[in-house]
C-alpha cells in the first residue's frame, strides 16, 4: 500500500497563517487574532485536497522540532529566521496534529531528513512538498503547489545532481553560503561539463565532487569548505543513519 510523507511543517505553516485576521478597533489600534479551530479546518482541507490529488488514502505527517544536527556542523545554519515572526497559532496547530494525526517530530532531524530517509529506503512511498530540497532525494514526488506535474520519479543520479547543485549555489533561504559567486545557471554547466561521457553513477559523484572542489579552490576556499556546505545542503536518506539510528554525515566520494 502506497503512504503520502506529507511535509507538515510547510502545511501547518500556510495552515497557521491563513488563520490570522487583523482587526481595527478604532482610529489607531489594530490587533491580530487567530482561531486555533480555523487552522486546524484549514489543515483538514490541505490534507483533502493532496489525498484528492494523488488518489492515495494513507499518509503520515513529519515535523521539524527545535533541535537541528547542521547547527553543530555550521552554527549560522538558519540563523537569518531567528528574527522572523511566526504565525500566532503554529505551534498550537503542530501541538494538535501531534494528537490528532501521530505527526512524527524527532529531534534532531528536520522533517525533511525524516521524509528522506523513509522515502528512499525502498517501499511503496511519495514525498510529498513544496520544499525543492526534498528534489535531493531518490524518491516518488509530488508537489502539491504544482498538481498538474503529477508524482515525480527521481532517479538516484537526478537526487545527486540536484544536491551537488546545491553544493555550489547554497541556499539563501537556509542560510548557507555555497560557493561565492556561483548561481544555478554556472553550477549545472559545472556539473555538466565534470560528467560528459560518464555513465556510472558512482563515477559521476566522483567527478562532480572534484570540479566542486576545483571551483571552491579557485575562490580561495578548501575542500573542508565545500564539505561543510554540503552536510548543509545533504537531505539525509536511508543509508545516512546507522543501525542505531544515528546521523552517519556525508563525506565526499573515495575514488
Amino acid at each position: 500500500m502506497t503512504t503520502l510523507l506529507i511535509d507538515a511543517d510547510i502545511v501547518a505553516f500556510q495552515a497557521a497563517a491563513g488563520a490570522e485576521e487583523p482587526v481595527k478597533w478604532d482610529d489607531d489600534l489594530w490587533t491580530l487574532h487567530a482561531y486555533e479551530s480555523t487552522g486546524q479546518d484549514l489543515v483538514r482541507s490541505k490534507l483533502k485536497k493532496i489525498v484528492t490529488a494523488t488518489g492515495v488514502e494513507d499518509f503520515k505527517l513529519y515535523l521539524t522540532g527545535k533541535q537541528n544536527f547542521r547547527t553543530d556542523v555550521l552554527p549560522s545554519y538558519k540563523g537569518n529566521r531567528k528574527d522572523t515572526r511566526k504565525p500566532l497559532i503554529l505551534k498550537p496547530l503542530k501541538d494538535w496534529m501531534i494528537e490528532e494525526y501521530k505527526a512524527v517530530l524527532r529531534e534532531p532531524f528536520e522533517a525533511d531528513d525524516l521524509m528522506g530517509i523513509r522515502g528512499s529506503d525502498g517501499n511503496d512511498t511519495i514525498i510529498v512538498s513544496e520544499d525543492k530540497d526534498l528534489k535531493t532525494i531518490p524518491c516518488n514526488f509530488f508537489n502539491p503547489a504544482h498538481p498538474e506535474d503529477g508524482v515525480i520519479a527521481i532517479s538516484e543520479s537526478s537526487a545527486d545532481f540536484f544536491f551537488l547543485t546545491q553544493v555550489l549555489t547554497g541556499d539563501s533561504v537556509d542560510n548557507y553560503k555555497g560557493c561565492p559567486k556561483i548561481g544555478p545557471v554556472k553550477a549545472q554547466q559545472i556539473l555538466t561539463k565534470a560528467t560528459l561521457n560518464i555513465t556510472d553513477s558512482y563515477q559521476r559523484v566522483i567527478a562532480m565532487w572534484q570540479a566542486i572542489v576545483t571551483t571552491y579552490e579557485k575562490a580561495g576556499l578548501t575542500e573542508d569548505d565545500a564539505i561543510t556546505q554540503a552536510r548543509c545542503a545533504r537531505i539525509l536518506r536511508y543509508g545516512d543513519i546507522d543501525n542505531e539510528g544515528e546521523i552517519i554525515l556525508w563525506t565526499p566520494p573515495v575514488p
